[in-house]
């Protein structure tokens, strides 16, 4: 199984303004000049969303995360759920897993289905925790100087592989004086070197690179694999004899000014690196079958475009003949996973606006399955969702709407079944405002261009009201 992420926005819910926990606490007290049934800024600590929902190998049980915001100390908090997914009338076992003040995030379900590894900072820093699925019992497994992504369990249940960012060797320019004890010297000067040394939404980075490492899944030292000042990108896929694992990398030497461009790289638990694509363009998030024979991956085109397509591409295990399974397709993938019986996949777009998963043959026929995916964010209105896939072809997605951020739901049997209501308690009561679609042509060509515009809760046509526009650059 594999995670896919994207990122909703929730801006209708006021229909005048756009709510961040730090902009709400501003007003401690509901606005009594308004109705207390409309959504007023406050009531953004009361939102709650689902993401990342993970489907047990069985499809049995799906584990997610809730995420709250809590009004004290203006941060959003993450706690682990489970819920069944076989219910009777409407019952589902919706119960908390791991759910106190501290956060916990990334949880992957062992293959077997035994244990689960997650992250959490509850000792202080972010470290790997396993916890079995018949005890309850949890073990710290890591002591990590950063924070682990892409957290990947090896078949067999021995290693559990992540990605991880070490800081790269400084450049001194000059040589330091020493300060006189006592003195008070200004900030040393930020020395920048590389080319990509900034990033959207977090300002200037420091220098590092990001490496593939394993650690036993009993708890020990981690060990680092791959090597190389290079960006050395996740998620990544083991091999079915748990002795190596894919994931993607431009260790080209003038690998900064190339921007679309990455191949994908084998390694094994000794370091050794294995090139297997070598095509211009970026092939990305490679993913092996069940059965080891074919490697599937996304593929985007190394154009001089605004916009290039991404399209889902598959491979036997030696890089071999590729066969791409979505050029009749209109749309980019984003996301992939392969189905149980190793003869198609479940793959991720956006279409007018909604999210779908569909699924495609390994001659690629498509067929839709599930829409309406929303999700990991309250604060943009962007198109998004996550969702993994069971062994068996169980599909744990999260859903929502214009006016509901995420829940839970489950598509199984050829049909779709709804799990949670985090925000029924909210918003049940709340009058919300309401999305309209606009379609209109473009004054350049003609091409049919989509927007929505939002009216206030109890709107009067026949009434003036201010416009408030979002504008975004780029």
């Amino acid at each position: 199984m594999k995670t896919i992420q994207f990122i909703y926005g929730l801006v209708i819910l006021s229909a005048v303004t756009i709510i961040s926990p730090s902009m709400a606490k501003e007003s401690q007290a509901p606005d009594h000049s308004t109705k207390l049934n409309h959504y007023q800024g406050i009531d953004v600590f009361d939102l709650e969303f689902v993401s990342d929902p993970r489907v047990s190998p069985n499809g049995k049980q799906v584990i997610y995360t809730l995420n709250s915001n809590d009004i004290m100390n203006d941060k959003t908090k993450s706690n682990l759920w489970i819920v069944d997914v076989d219910g009777q009338n409407n019952n589902y076992n919706n119960r908390p897993l791991l759910s106190d003040k501290n956060s916990y995030s990334s949880v992957r379900w062992s293959p077997q289905g035994d244990r689960i590894v997650y992250r959490s900072s509850a000792d202080g820093s972010t470290q790997l925790y396993i916890r079995w699925m018949d005890t309850g019992q949890t073990a710290l497994i890591s002591d990590l100087r950063k924070k682990p992504s892409s957290l990947a369990w090896s078949p067999d249940g021995k290693y559990i592989a992540f990605t991880m960012s070490v800081d790269a060797d400084k450049t001194k320019i000059i040589k330091s004086r020493s300060k006189p004890k006592g003195a008070k010297w200004s900030k040393p000067a930020i020395v920048i070197d590389t080319i990509r040394y900034q990033r959207d939404g977090r300002g200037i980075v420091p220098p590092a690179h990001t490496h593939v490492f394993v650690i036993p899944s009993s708890g020990g030292t981690e060990r680092q694999l791959t090597s190389g000042n290079f960006q050395h990108n996740g998620p990544l896929s083991w091999s079915n004899d748990s002795q190596h694992m894919l994931f993607s990398a431009n260790r080209n030497e003038d690998w900064e000014r190339q921007t679309i461009e990455s191949d994908i790289y084998s390694i094994d638990l000794q370091g050794e690196l294995k090139q297997i694509s070598s095509e211009a363009g970026a092939e990305a998030a490679p993913t092996y079958s069940l059965n080891g024979k074919h490697i599937a991956y996304r593929k985007t085109q190394n154009l001089k475009l605004s916009y290039v397509k991404s399209s889902l591409v598959v491979i036997n295990s030696d890089g071999s003949d590729p066969k791409d399974l979505t050029k009749d397709l209109d749309q980019s993938i984003d996301s992939f996973d392969w189905a149980g019986s190793n003869k198609s996949l479940y793959f991720g777009y956006d279409e007018r606006a909604i999210r779908r998963v569909s699924q495609v043959s390994l001659k690629g026929k498509i067929s839709a399955k599930v829409q309406g995916l929303s999700g990991l964010s309250n604060g943009r209105p962007y198109v998004s969702g996550s969702y993994t896939v069971s062994d068996n072809n169980v599909i744990a997605y999260t859903r929502g709407s214009a006016n509901r951020p995420a829940d839970l739901s489950v598509f199984k049997s050829n049909k779709n079944h709804s799990l949670t209501a985090v925000n029924e308690d909210l918003l049940g009561h709340k009058a919300l405002g309401e999305v309209h679609e606009i379609i209109y042509n473009s004054s350049l060509d003609e091409q049919e261009i989509q927007g929505w515009y939002i009216t206030p809760p109890d709107f009067d046509p026949t009434k003036k009201y201010p416009l408030i526009i979002e504008i975004h650059g780029g």
